[in-house]
């Protein structure tokens, strides 16, 4: 396949779009990550404490880490598929930040 074919650049902006992430993934993922430790900690004591299996279970059941990894990516395509169902493509999750960014700024400005 030549380099500089249609196809080419389409998986080419594909890819790229699915590496980008923005700010608000990058923080809800440093969340999730710092829940890790607690989850574990918390898990481990109630496993102490009790001995028993399905409550250590329940701990790990509930821990929402999981929840902010998987809803903010999930969350961000659905906007670029609604998006592109209107005919506007959207490369990333920053580009959809910087839209919305731009957003605000219009409608915070005055009307001359």
């Amino acid at each position: 396949m030549r380099e500089d074919s249609s196809i080419a650049n389409i998986r080419r902006f594909i890819s790229e779009s699915l590496s980008q992430q923005s700010e608000t993934q990058k923080v809800t993922q440093a969340m999730a990550d710092r829940r890790v430790a607690i989850t574990l900690g918390v898990g481990g004591a109630v496993f102490a404490l009790t001995r028993d299996w399905r409550r250590l279970a329940s701990v790990f059941l509930v821990d929402y880490a999981c929840a902010l990894k998987l809803s903010t990516p999930i969350a961000f395509k659905s906007i670029m598929y609604r998006a592109a169902q209107s005919g506007l493509l959207l490369k990333s999750g920053r580009a959809i930040n910087n839209s919305l960014r731009l957003i605000r700024w219009c409608s915070t400005k005055p009307a001359p």
